[in-house]
């Protein structure tokens, strides 16, 4: 009889569409985890802007964390090293602690000695 009904549950259309699919044996529910808040950042420079801005800036030094989607920025003329150490000395180390992670795109005002400086 058991086996009647499992060939008629497989043959049955609706039985099909609307069943449980699970196949998996049960198991224990873990934590998962996952990186701390302010650990890991991305930084990037938006620019150059056509329209200058009121105080002549052009571009837009732009951090921004992977965890809580938080966004630091702020408008340069131009973004120098030493303007990008600064901002990163102030608004995420001063801040949020020292990053983990900061990820670039190895742009040279974004990747250089000064920078590793900042972060050693």
């Amino acid at each position: 009889m058991e086996g009647d009904c499992f060939n008629y549950a497989k043959k049955c259309h609706k039985c099909q569409i609307y069943g449980d699919k699970i196949h998996v044996p049960h198991l224990p529910l873990y934590v998962m985890t996952f990186p701390w808040p302010f650990s890991m950042w991305a930084m990037d420079v938006i620019g150059l802007i056509l329209l200058k801005a009121l105080n002549g800036h052009r571009f837009i030094f732009v951090v921004i964390n992977y965890f809580t989607k938080w966004v630091e920025f702020a408008s340069y003329g131009n973004v120098t090293k030493s303007a990008v150490s600064k901002f990163l000395k102030k608004e995420v180390i001063c801040r949020y602690g020292l990053p983990e992670r900061i990820i670039s795109d190895n742009a040279l005002n974004l990747n250089n000695s000064t920078i590793s400086e900042v972060c050693n």
